[in-house]
């Protein structure tokens, strides 16, 4: 019966989609308002995926959210079409409106009378007409409940709809929850522990207390408050069959507590209440909305003097600020409020939020995009030490691992010290952490540090770089036992990206087949991480994709590197200098090394696009701020002059001669010895061509440059690079004696 049930849904929602892109295709030119309801926003979010891939080819898509500070349809349309001015020009569009599903059904605020509901179904009521601009189908996305009451509530506007679509997500993903207790593997430690709170009995108690003492009760209030903690418990803990169901009725509970705190104007409780409800928003990924909630919650504290919920309020806007909206600003302001929240939650007086507010400053710090990244790194570093003088082992283990596996991913970044001791000490803090984070007690953050673990050993100095490779990979091996497609498939996809990585360094194994397994992993987890889903992340895969088909031995050469310039500028779709300065930067850095190498194409163009791709990237990769991504850039640099076809060729070898000093700046021997080592065979080969000098003088350096690269890529360690070197030192030494017989002979 169940499976009738399902089917007949199936069906009624694809007939809905038929019917709705046939209106769209039909409604081209013309003003045409289509309403669809979704009771899940993940299947509806797939909906309008779906329409606006089909409809690709001949009519582009549009989306745009409400304002909840202004719920207004036509001011959602306006600030669209000014932001995109094709859509003046009459352009095949299709409109869609999302943002229904986090309007508030309680009025917050003093000065406001009405609900951000009621304000909706107002404005759709009076700025019908003036909808009459826009001809264009436009899919307005409600929630049922607001389908339910729109006939009645905007009568005008109703009148003029063209359809109505109700869509029935047969199962709610149960990924729909995004926790926020950490960031790139960054562990945040949250302000409030939730308890799972016996829901039945809640409820029992709310009827009892309804007909004893009636719905304007101070008890009702904190039971709705409880209920809806109740539900954001299961919720977070996956303890819900009907996933959405269950998070609309525990903000369905705030929310009635909140109104019942207004109207008894029980200032003190309804600040909490906000805060707890912004906390739910937030676990839902729903950073905008939390942060208006922290903001009232916020504003009602410093009214009536409760410095703890203002500490509370300001600690909770700094972690949904390090999620929300543009990173470099936004950063900023997290730092700036956790440190206000500091000067009330002093060590002395509440030293476990003090403890708790350093650790997640050091996530801030670590995660900065503005200032000197070395010195944001020390400062994360810094912030740890601070907070584990309080999360001690003995007395906070879990957060005392936490802070460990947190310490880990900062080292390993480290600018500042020896590389090599960074990793080591990177790796000792993750072993620390799985002394608490076992397989069998925490397999999720067992996981999580066996994936740093991986991260670790996969760039580690120490050992024999073969075998670090080979547990990079096992490491990856235990994380997938836990982080299964069906169960976690966004960590999934990020364990085969990850994977995918090691993969494109292995020394073992045979190489073709090694990038063979990197790329299968990279498609792997563009499974997951699709464009339309996860931008970023598609963004930094089809980076790395780019890298391995640089790299690639199978296949058509040409064919790769084309390849891998195609992959290239899809990460540079979403990884824009404004909005990802740094990994802007290295995609050009990538590009130019592909451009060096590119075989369709005229050669010299080629070469001028891989030096104009260097000189982007150095715009942002400072040798002050990232000295070892200048280096590489500098070393790509020198390549492209090394065989550049435009200008004078003696200036262009001086050029190419000068950018591999600068990179030996940053790689030393003792650094970089591998990096060294290939560095001083390019400058060798730059030597042998060069124009300028005495070119007996020449010749020796060269000479003396490949001997240097010879010290490190031994026939034992580095056997393909050792026959090269030995073979272009054979050559310059035949040329060294052959010059020496010729000057002899004069």
């Amino acid at each position: 019966m169940q499976d009738d049930i399902h089917t007949e849904q199936i069906r009624a929602n694809e007939d809905n989609y038929a019917h709705l892109v046939t209106i769209i295709e039909a409604s081209q030119g013309i003003l045409s308002i289509l309403i669809a309801s979704c009771n899940d926003r993940n299947f509806r979010d797939s909906v309008i995926r779906r329409y606006e891939a089909e409809l690709a080819s001949t009519i582009s898509g549009y989306l745009v959210q409400l304002n909840y500070e202004e719920p207004s349809l036509l001011s959602a349309l306006k600030q669209l079409v000014e932001a995109n001015p094709e859509l003046q020009q009459g352009k095949a569009a299709v409109l869609t409106v999302t943002g229904t599903e986090d309007l508030l059904t309680v009025a917050l605020g003093e000065d406001t009378i009405q609900t951000e509901v009621e304000r909706f179904f107002g404005y759709l009521q009076w700025t019908r007409e003036a909808l009459r601009q826009f001809p264009y189908p436009i899919v307005l996305w409600v929630t049922p409940t607001i389908l339910e009451q729109m006939s009645f509530a905007a009568p005008d506007f109703w009148s003029w709809r063209s359809g109505v679509f109700r869509f029935v997500a047969k199962e709610v993903a149960k990924g729909v929850v995004t926790p926020t207790i950490q960031t790139n593997d960054l562990y945040l430690i949250d302000s409030e522990i939730i308890e799972t709170l016996p829901l039945d009995e809640l409820l029992l108690s709310a009827n009892q207390i309804k007909q004893e003492q009636g719905e304007q009760s101070p008890a009702l209030a904190i039971l709705y408050d409880r209920l809806g903690q109740a539900y954001r418990s299961y919720v977070k803990n996956r303890q819900v069959e009907h996933l959405q169901q269950e998070i609309d009725l525990g903000i369905e509970y705030f929310q009635k507590a909140i109104a019942l705190q207004i109207l008894l104007e029980d200032k003190p409780n309804l600040a909490n209440t906000l805060n707890r409800l912004g906390n739910f928003y937030q676990e839902l990924g729903r950073y905008e909305r939390a942060i208006s909630l922290y903001n009232q919650s916020l504003a009602i504290a410093r009214e009536i003097g409760a410095q703890q919920t203002e500490a509370a309020s300001l600690s909770n806007l700094g972690k949904a600020y390090q999620f929300f909206g543009n990173k470099a600003s936004n950063l900023e302001t997290a730092i700036a409020v956790y440190q206000d929240a500091l000067q009330i939650y002093t060590r002395e007086a509440f030293r476990v939020d003090w403890a708790r507010i350093q650790n997640n400053l050091a996530v801030a710090y670590t995660n900065r995009i503005r200032g000197d990244k070395a010195q944001n790194l020390e400062a994360a570093i810094a912030f740890c030490f601070n907070a584990l003088q309080v999360y001690t082992r003995e007395a906070f283990r879990v957060n005392w691992a936490r802070i460990q596996n947190n310490l880990a991913i900062v080292y390993q970044n480290r600018i500042r010290g020896e590389k090599l001791q960074n990793l080591e000490e990177a790796i000792a803090f993750c072993f620390n952490a799985l002394q608490v984070y076992t397989n069998e007690v925490f397999p999720v953050d067992w996981a999580r540090i066996q994936n740093n673990l991986a991260n670790a050993y996969s760039e580690r100095i120490r050992g024999k770089k073969a075998q670090n490779l080979e547990d990079a990979i096992a490491f990856c091996f235990n994380v997938l036992q836990v982080y299964t497609r069906e169960a976690l498939p966004v960590n999934w996809a990020r364990t085969q990206n990850n994977l995918a990585n090691v993969y494109s360094k292995r020394i073992r194994g045979d190489k073709a087949d090694n990038l063979e397994d990197a790329i299968a992993c990279y498609f792997n987890a563009l499974e997951v991480y699709t464009r339309e889903a996860l931008p970023v992340d598609w963004a930094m895969t089809q980076d790395n994709l780019g890298v391995a088909y640089s790299k690639r031995i199978r296949g058509n050469k040409a064919q790769n590197l084309e390849d891998a310039i195609a992959c290239y500028f899809n990460a540079l779709e979403v990884l824009t200098r404004e909005a990802f300065p740094v990994d802007w930067a290295m995609t050009h850095n990538n590009l130019a090394t592909v451009y060096s190498k590119r075989i369709r194409g005229n050669k010299a163009d080629n070469l001028e696009d891989a030096i104009a791709c260097c000189s982007n990237a150095l715009e942002v990769l400072t040798r002050e701020a990232f000295p070892v991504d200048w280096a590489i850039t500098q070393n790509n640099l020198a390549n492209a002059y090394l065989y550049r076809i435009r200008g004078d060729k003696a200036d262009n070898l001086e050029d190419a001669i000068v950018y591999y000093f600068n990179t030996l700046q940053i790689y030393t021997r003792e650094a970089f010895r591998v990096e060294w080592a290939r560095t001083q065979n390019n400058l060798a080969i730059a030597y042998s061509e060069r124009i300028r000098g005495d070119k007996a003088d020449n010749l020796e350096d060269a000479i003396a440059c490949y001997s240097k690269a010879l010290e490190v890529l031994t026939h034992e360690a580095f056997p393909a690079d050792w026959a090269i070197t030995q073979n272009n030192l054979r050559l310059i030494q035949r040329d060294k004696a052959k010059l020496k017989k010729k000057i002899t002979e004069v």
